[in-house]
Parts: structure tokens; sequence; C-alpha cells
């Protein structure tokens, strides 16, 4: 059986999404061919990869100029396994594992829902603007 993720996208606007993907790896980024997180200048063009297994969901960060956080604020610098219901940070955009479950699936599902997220941020994103130009990777 094949890992079928569900992530919620709260971008750094306020605008939630659900979308889900299939097993495989799959690119985070500014000019990301999976999911591409458009607005955030914070966000790298090929800033992680989302990597769905049978029975696990990985984020990893490529090196990203900002880098990607986890609920604590730690920085991710390896393979970083999602848990349900938990955030991670990548720029001003959060994502959460909404759940992982068997099944068939390949790529990523046309599901684009737009959902009101259901925490708060607690994160001015103000005091995530950077001066910097935009990042290159």
């Amino acid at each position: 059986m094949s890992g079928v993720a569900l992530i919620q996208i709260v971008h750094c606007d306020g605008r939630a999404e659900n979308l889900s993907f299939g097993p495989g790896t799959h690119s985070i980024g500014r000019a990301a061919s999976d999911l591409t997180i458009a607005g955030d200048r914070n966000v790298s063009r090929r800033h992680a990869t989302l990597e769905v297994l049978a029975n696990a969901v990985r984020i990893t960060d490529l090196g990203s100029t900002f880098g990607t956080f986890d609920t604590n604020g730690n920085k991710i610098t390896g393979a970083y396994t999602l848990k349900p219901g938990v955030w991670v940070l990548l720029g001003r955009t959060k994502l959460k594992l909404l759940n992982a479950v068997g099944g068939a699936g390949s790529g990523r599902s046309g599901n684009t829902a737009m959902t009101q997220p259901d925490w708060d941020p607690g994160i001015d994103p103000k005091e995530l603007e950077s001066d910097e130009s935009e990042p290159d990777g």
C-alpha cells in the first residue's frame, strides 16, 4: 500500500488550502513544480522537498536562505518526519500534515479546497520580513 498525505498550507497572506500528495518526492518553493508558494519572499525557489512514503511523510530543507522550522522554532536541518496536526514554517508560509493514510495514489491531486486555518500562528509576519532581495535558493 502507498501513502497519501493531506497537507494544509496557510500562505503568508492568510489564504489556506488543502492539497493531497501521492507517494514520491515533491518539490516545494517559489519555482517548484509540485507545490509552488508564490508571494512569500522568504521562501526560496527550491526551498524543500516533501517525501510521501507508505507510512510516513518527511520534509527536507534544501539549504534554503531563510530555513524551515518546526512548531517550537527549531531549524530543520535534515529529513524531518511530519506528524499529523503539527505545523512547520517555510518563510512565512505554514504547512501541516492533516493525515497520512494508506491507499493508492500518485502525484498531487486536484484538491485545492480553500479552508480557514484552524490555528493561531502566534507569529507576527512583520517580524519575519526581510529587507534583503529575494533569496536564490
